[in-house]
């Protein structure tokens, strides 16, 4: 029976975030994109102008700013080479905690701006 609370709860701050990112992404000054992950998957997706990377239902790779996120629970920043997506980015990914403290998923953003010298 706890585990389908706890499941139950992490679904609920996951299912938050999806539905609230569109609108932290129009926050912000620039254009970005906003992903939501829970421990392995992106499950959500908001794409920007210049970062229509597709994330939803890819695995977080392994060794990323957010499989760091997830374990350290703290706030990792990365820059992500054109190689990998087709664009330079920087990422922030930031872990996402439920009500008992444990780290169920992650937020990111990307941002693309300045970070065309990049390769």
């Amino acid at each position: 029976m706890k585990s389908e609370t706890v499941l139950q709860e992490r679904a609920e701050i996951l299912e938050m975030l999806i539905h609230t990112a569109p609108i932290f992404q129009k926050l912000f000054p620039l254009d970005c994109t906003i992903a939501v992950t829970d421990k392995e998957y992106f499950i959500a997706d908001c794409p920007s102008k210049e970062l229509q990377l597709n994330l939803k239902g890819k695995r977080a790779p392994d060794g990323t700013g957010i499989m760091k996120s997830i374990k350290s629970v703290k706030i990792s920043t990365a820059i992500i080479h054109a190689e990998v997506h087709g664009v330079p980015f920087k990422s922030v990914a930031f872990p996402i905690k439920n009500e008992n403290g444990e780290v169920v998923g992650s937020c990111i953003s990307g941002n693309s701006h300045g970070y065309s010298g990049i390769r």
